[in-house]
């Protein structure tokens, strides 16, 4: 797949709100990213979890495309069953960018969804980001982030226009790339293009994308306890799966549909039909 390369720099407009269009700025055309770690033995594989996110993106968002791209084809139940949502996309994730090298898979990930954004526009979704809400009154704007509580904005949703100059500047920012810093590029920098650049990006508060975070007490309450409502606001909800991983791996359908939790209650529909 091609893909505008960093250097590129595209026509753009500012990031108000369009009020008189009829279509919208944003695409309705979500991206996901499932990248192999390099090793049979550490890769994650694509689970419960993973065809959740894509299900309830198709539900949710309706007709819209949804779009995966891979380095090497997922396999196994859960890919089977989601792979009919979606339309599969080989590509060859960024080894550097800007002359730093890229390493990780999850900051090969990040620059990869910045330059999808760029060229194609969308939305893009983590693979373990649950959809609740439609993003349609959202995507009058140039670029949509969230607020991770306390951190900064979140990459692992991005509502954006294609060429829009935010990401261009954002893309632009690896130059200075370090991969010893997890968050620095995903999350820090982002923060601090917006208070540059207010004009060119919309700001949703933490509770529309990424609430609960990954506390332990809190997220324990949302996934295993009744009561919580922590959802009450959002339009989707990030797992953190880089943290909570062993809590979603052991995941099955039976005990999505047995248990009596927030996070239960919200992904129950997608998964009753495989008990």
């Amino acid at each position: 797949m091609w893909l505008i390369p960093a250097s590129t720099k595209l026509q753009t407009r500012d990031g108000r709100h369009r009020q008189n269009e009829k279509t919208p700025v944003i695409p309705n055309e979500y991206h996901f990213i499932f990248l192999s770690s390099g090793s049979q033995t550490t890769k994650r594989p694509f689970s419960l979890i993973h065809y959740l996110a894509i299900a309830s993106c198709q539900q949710v968002n309706g007709s819209g495309a949804i779009n995966l791209y891979y380095d090497r084809e997922p396999d196994g139940p859960w890919w089977e069953r989601a792979k009919p949502c979606l339309r599969p996309i080989q590509v060859e994730p960024p080894a550097n960018i800007l002359g730093r090298p890229i390493t990780h898979p999850a900051h090969k990930s990040d620059v990869l969804r910045l330059q999808i954004l760029i060229e194609k526009g969308g939305i893009y979704l983590d693979t373990d980001v649950i959809s609740i809400r439609p993003f349609a009154d959202l995507q009058g704007f140039n670029v949509v982030l969230g607020q991770e509580y306390g951190v900064g904005l979140c990459n692992a949703v991005i509502l954006a226009r294609a060429g829009a100059t935010f990401l261009q500047e954002w893309l632009s920012t690896y130059r200075s790339f370090n991969p010893k810093e997890w968050n620095t590029h995903s999350v820090i920098v982002p923060q601090n293009l917006a208070r540059k650049r207010p004009a060119d990006v919309h700001i949703l508060d933490h509770r529309k994308f990424f609430w609960p975070m990954y506390w332990a007490n809190d997220f324990a309450a949302f996934t295993t306890r009744p009561g919580s409502e922590f959802s009450s606001q959002s339009y989707c909800v990030h797992l953190w799966a880089s943290i909570t991983w062993p809590y979603l791996a052991a995941l099955t359908p039976a005990t999505l549909c047995e248990g009596n939790s927030e996070f239960c209650s919200l992904v129950r529909p997608y998964v009753e039909q495989w008990l």
